[in-house]
């Protein structure tokens, strides 16, 4: 039976973490989150903006808005101000 070596696993890790395709999935997997954060940033400033701009006014939906809206915690709007 062959034992493998330290040096053996040491090369065995970096020729399996060299692989191409894994490197391109990674970077891709990489890109595609910073556009995401970029994305959900841009919409949070975007919220805040116009909720200035609606002042102290409540919001009102319909009931179709209120269907394509995802069902929230009561304290939404609390918890986001705390971050």
């Amino acid at each position: 039976m062959h034992c493998l070596r330290s040096d053996d696993n040491v090369f065995f890790l970096m020729t399996k973490s060299l692989d191409p395709f894994r490197f391109l999935l990674m970077a891709v997997a990489g890109w595609m989150n910073q556009q995401q954060l970029k994305l959900i940033d841009y919409l949070r400033e975007e919220n805040r903006v116009l909720r200035e701009q609606l002042g102290e006014r409540r919001l009102r939906f319909n009931d179709d808005q209120r269907r394509r809206l995802p069902p929230g915690p009561r304290n939404w709007e609390a918890r986001l101000s705390e971050k």
